[in-house]
């Protein structure tokens, strides 16, 4: 029996573990090398300085060896091309597909429990400091019927502290398990308003742009979010939303008040995304993706990889 094992010609590193092993075994061979930089290594929260500075040591190394890098947020790529001289940096954002045709009310919590409830959504980690979450919660308090829903992980049972804390004369705080990412817009359109406040910690959360942002505009969800550059520009520039102090419960709960008691502006944010959305979903991202890889060598392309032995 002859064993016929087929070398990539394309290895496309997740981030910046994968590119050392990447890089690692590509030598010798002719392998093009994609960086695909979903995070800002050189300001990230929650890591020490000193292992900040051996991973932006690291990171400086290996990208020499990359054929093409593509990372998240327009801010992110200015600040690539700026730190390595890289004379180019592909935006390739996590976009849904826009869809909302995977929507399954059966198989989907349901949030809304009283017709006068008003619901204000978080996707993503329900994790503390990071995310905005303890300032959501104490937002929402403020509110009449409101109810902060949070979905996703919740590993330190985190949702339950916040429940514990603020569901005392009402319901503040409901949580839900994760949902399969292609039900999420699905999910998100049962909301009011949909909620991107990350903290800002580090350049790597000011320069952010997250998943949920991107499946609230696939829900025609309006958009409550952090007043960073990349935020802002959507949020506000495409009239999606509002943006605010996240660290800052009164701003937050302004800027939900601004969307929740005002049914017209709900209506105006919801018409500029079923005008605009087309903008925020996976062909645009995918395209870019494809223009990555469409100037790599032709010679070490997937098709052109010969027979290692």
């Amino acid at each position: 029996m002859v064993c016929v094992r087929r070398l990539p010609g394309v290895v496309h590193a997740h981030n910046l573990n994968s590119l050392f092993v990447g890089v690692l075994g590509s030598f010798g061979r002719t392998q093009s090398i994609v960086y695909d930089a979903h995070e800002f290594e050189a300001a990230r929260a929650g890591v020490s300085r000193r292992r900040l500075r051996a991973r932006s040591f690291l990171e400086r190394l290996l990208v020499k060896r990359v054929d093409a890098v593509i990372t998240v947020s327009p801010s992110i790529v200015a600040a690539l091309q700026e730190r390595y001289s890289l004379a180019q940096v592909d935006l390739v954002r996590n976009t849904p597909d826009g869809s909302l045709d995977a929507f399954d009310g059966q198989n989907t919590p349901t949030f809304r429990l009283t017709p006068d409830e008003r619901i204000v959504l978080y996707i993503g980690g329900v994790t503390p400091r990071l995310r905005g979450l303890e300032q959501l919660a104490d937002a929402v308090t403020g509110l009449e019927n409101a109810v902060l829903v949070l979905v996703g992980p919740d590993p330190r049972r985190f949702g339950a502290e916040l429940e514990a804390r603020h569901n005392t004369e009402r319901t503040v705080v409901r949580t839900f398990p994760p949902v399969e990412g292609r039900l999420l817009p699905g999910l998100a359109a049962q909301a009011d308003v949909g909620v991107c406040t990350p903290m800002n910690v580090s350049l790597n959360n000011y320069w952010c742009l997250p998943n949920k942002l991107f499946d609230y505009i696939a829900a025609r969800t309006p958009v409550v979010a952090s007043d960073f550059p990349d935020l802002r520009e959507i949020v506000v520039g495409e009239g999606f939303g509002v943006v605010c102090d996240p660290s800052d419960p009164e701003s937050l709960r302004a800027a939900l008040r601004s969307l929740l008691d005002s049914p017209e502006r709900l209506d105006q944010c919801r018409a500029a995304m079923e005008a605009g959305a087309h903008r925020h979903i996976w062909d645009v991202d995918r395209a870019r993706l494809l223009g990555a890889y469409a100037r790599l060598s032709s010679a070490t392309s997937v098709e052109g990889a010969g027979p290692a032995g």
